[in-house]
């Protein structure tokens, strides 16, 4: 049986791998967007998602942010469950993870590791197959977080892949 640290082992090599082939920082993409002006009403929602996440309370106003129509609303949303905490936000983050836009898709995946909650695993093995390539690399990042011996085929198999 594979032990815990040959899994996070195979996970820094993907991590590596990862981060060289999409300029991620810690695992984790800086996504920043050129936007020539952001309206009033994306300034106030985004304020009101860092204000729940300060408060570390998955209020009404966060989890309606999860639904907006924004991808960029959406994706951080969903990051700031995955900082709170809440094991009950596991199910609403594992949805994301089907969301039709790969940077929601990938906050997703790197929120469920933030939780530490090894049920999210089958959604994160199956976000290891995106078809966008930093979907995978922060879902293989989340997996590794885990640190479930298990995951270390899945691992394997994507650093193989990628390296």
């Amino acid at each position: 049986m594979i032990k815990t640290r040959t899994v996070r082992i195979l996970h820094l090599a993907l991590l590596s791998a990862s981060c060289l082939a999409i300029s991620c920082v810690g695992g984790v993409e800086l996504a920043v967007r050129e936007e020539p002006s952001v309206s009033a009403e994306t300034q106030t929602r985004r304020a009101s998602i860092l204000r729940a996440e300060d408060r570390r309370l998955v209020d009404e106003e966060l989890l309606a942010a999860v639904e907006d129509s924004r991808p960029e609303i959406r994706a951080l949303a969903v990051r700031a469950l995955g900082r709170i905490g809440e094991a009950s936000s596991r199910e609403q983050l594992e949805a994301s993870l089907l969301d039709a836009d790969a940077e929601v898709r990938g906050a997703a995946a790197y929120a469920l590791g933030l939780l530490g909650n090894v049920a999210a695993l089958p959604a994160l093995h199956a976000a290891t197959r995106d078809g966008e390539a930093r979907v995978r690399a922060l879902a293989a990042d989340a997996v590794g977080l885990l640190g479930d011996p298990l995951s270390a085929d899945t691992l394997l198999a994507l650093s193989l892949i990628h390296i």
